[in-house]
């Protein structure tokens, strides 16, 4: 910001000297001290009042339902373009691997990596907390800490805008564990996680290999079964609960309440809000779409006199909607069919848009 006002000071230094003469003529002045400051003041609250979010969502990386479809060259494409712009920040609304479907499971932390060490921007990225980035307890931790994201709904300030991370995922920030301990589910998950990890380590899997008097090919019909087994458990019971919760949606207290307080705290008006799942009823083109206590939150927003843009993926669609003053946004996912979108969005003191990139 210096750099810029440095400029421009500058350049209205020219232009105050330019209309001078330094011989015996008196020296004209054409700009005031005082019309320099109000310049610098009007250059400096449309800077503070403009600002410009890349944001990217359900990419779905698993190479063993769709072998190379996500490279490093297709989110590059992303990365560049963000940088390019000069955006302020960008935001990572979730879903980057494929937990729950066939064969994802398998290599779903090394991919999770992978994307979070591609989503690389020059600018700030916050990550959004999404159903298919995490599975149980365990994977939930791992992606805290690969995500680098300790908590899973936050704000903070940029510019005059104030800006909210929704948690729609687990609710509360605490995702509940999917099979009890010591219980038929956990044996069976430890089983297929087990023989997943030691087939990834050539160390472990030679030892393993001669311990238990087996060959690798056994090994791989080992944890095969088990998986199978695993996803059977996951459609059932106590287990099938919370993923449809998961997979449906929800906000929940503390949460509510925070949102609440966080609305009423901050002294910025223009707010952008981030989520995985909508925030409104939407009956998309798969499912109908709508969190527990949306109502809830529908009310908090709308009772906040706030100017709310609230943005999020999940839906695989693009769409636009304004209820009751809240402007809301559904991203489209980035892969596709072989191309790749995300979306922009521009907000300054003559409003807002979302620009669709397709590339």
């Amino acid at each position: 910001m210096h750099k810029k006002i440095g400029l421009v000071v500058l350049s209205l230094g020219v232009l105050i000297f330019s209309g001078c003469s330094f011989g015996s003529q008196e020296i004209k002045i054409d700009q005031t001290d005082e019309s320099i400051a109000e310049s610098i003041k009007q250059l400096e609250e449309s800077f503070l009042n403009s600002i410009q979010i890349g944001i990217i969502t359900d990419v779905h990386k698993c190479d063993f339902r769709s072998p190379g479809k996500i490279t490093a060259e297709r989110i590059k494409l992303f990365v560049d373009d963000v940088d390019t712009r000069n955006t302020d920040f960008n935001v990572d609304l979730g879903d980057n691997i494929r937990y729950r479907l066939e064969g994802c499971d398998n290599d779903a932390p090394e991919e999770l990596a992978w994307m979070m060490d591609n989503l690389k921007t020059k600018a700030p990225l916050y990550h959004v907390l999404s159903d298919h980035d995490v599975d149980d307890y365990k994977s939930f931790e791992y992606w805290k800490k690969t995500a680098k994201t300790p908590e899973t709904y936050y704000s903070f300030d940029v510019k005059n805008f104030h800006i909210i991370v929704l948690d729609t995922v687990s609710g509360d920030g605490d995702l509940n564990v999917l099979c009890q301990p010591e219980s038929w589910c956990e044996k069976v998950k430890n089983n297929y996680q087990n023989r997943r990890d030691v087939l990834k380590n050539p160390f472990e899997l030679e030892a393993y290999l001669a311990e238990n008097n087996i060959t690798k090919e056994k090994l791989i019909a080992e944890r095969d079964y088990y998986e199978k087994q695993f996803a059977g458990i996951r459609s059932q019971g106590a287990q099938s609960i919370e993923i449809n919760k998961r997979d449906r949606g929800e906000i929940l207290e503390p949460q509510l309440s925070w949102l609440e307080n966080d609305l009423k705290a901050t002294e910025k008006e223009k707010v952008a809000i981030f989520s995985d799942h909508p925030l409104f009823e939407y009956q998309g083109k798969r499912k109908l779409y709508k969190i527990a206590n949306q109502e809830k939150v529908s009310q908090i927003l709308e009772n906040s006199e706030k100017q709310i843009v609230a943005v999020n993926g999940e839906t695989h669609e693009w769409e636009e909607v304004n209820i009751n003053g809240v402007q809301y946004y559904l991203i489209g996912k980035f892969n596709d069919d072989g191309q790749s979108e995300w979306a922009v969005l521009n907000w300054d003191e003559d409003g807002f848009d979302l620009e669709k990139v397709p590339k």
